[in-house]
């Protein structure tokens, strides 16, 4: 897990991961207090007490991966949720 000490602020650790999965165009829209989605990405990063949630479907399996890791490493963050779902499980007829 990330370090210990000041949780990580849900709008830095949304504009971190964006810029982390090389996507810094992507627009992050405000869902509540805990909540936001980084548009174009569709990952919705949700925090309370350093507990971290991110859902969403998203292109690739390496995304989902490097999504999680990215957060576990973050300072504050105490746990990761992660339920992506890479797009390319689902079978297209």
């Amino acid at each position: 897990m990330g370090t210990t000490g000041r949780v990580l602020a849900i709008e830095d650790l949304a504009l971190g991961l964006r810029e982390h999965l090389g996507r810094p165009d992507q627009t992050i829209e405000r869902v509540d207090e805990h909540t936001r989605l980084i548009r174009g990405l569709g990952i919705r990063v949700q925090s309370s007490s350093g507990q971290v949630t991110l859902s969403g479907t998203v292109e690739e399996t390496q995304t989902v991966n490097k999504a999680e890791t990215w957060v576990r490493q973050q300072t504050g963050v105490t746990g990761v949720i992660n339920r992506l779902v890479a797009a390319g499980v689902f079978e297209w007829d």
